[in-house]
């Protein structure tokens, strides 16, 4: 017994010894998280830090709904801020996969009354700049 009484203690020993080292080691961070508390974009408490920034939008959409064709008409307004620090060479807009559309795939069925000729862009403006 007196053996594995010395094993045990010898145990507890060395497990105390690895946990003081870790504890000097100080707590593990991932390195995405640690990156946002070294760029000063989150503080130490999850609060945004003193360089977060976010971008926004507003939107103004005017839209028609044709019940008897199934069209949907309209125009869209978009006011973009970029509170960034820095400039934007470009921005992306994403339009939704249309499912609608004759020809296009997709993994179920639609009856033929619900397909469309799909999204029709009229025109495209920036800053008042047609594209």
């Amino acid at each position: 017994m007196n053996k594995f009484k010395k094993i045990i203690i010898a145990a507890l020993i060395l497990f105390s010894a690895f946990n003081l080292y870790s504890q000097e080691e100080g707590i593990f961070i991932p390195s995405k998280i640690k990156n946002l508390y070294d760029g000063n974009t989150r503080s130490w408490d999850g609060k945004p830090g003193a360089d977060y920034w976010q971008n926004s939008a507003d939107y103004k959409i005017d839209v028609e709904v044709n019940v008897d064709t199934r069209e949907i008409v309209g125009k869209q307004k978009i006011a973009y801020f970029n509170n960034s620090p820095n400039i934007l060479n470009e921005i992306v807009i994403q339009l939704f996969q249309d499912i609608y559309k004759r020809g296009n795939a997709r993994d179920w069925g639609i009856s033929e009354r619900a397909l469309t000729d799909g999204v029709n862009i009229e025109k495209f403006m920036i800053n008042g700049t047609l594209y």
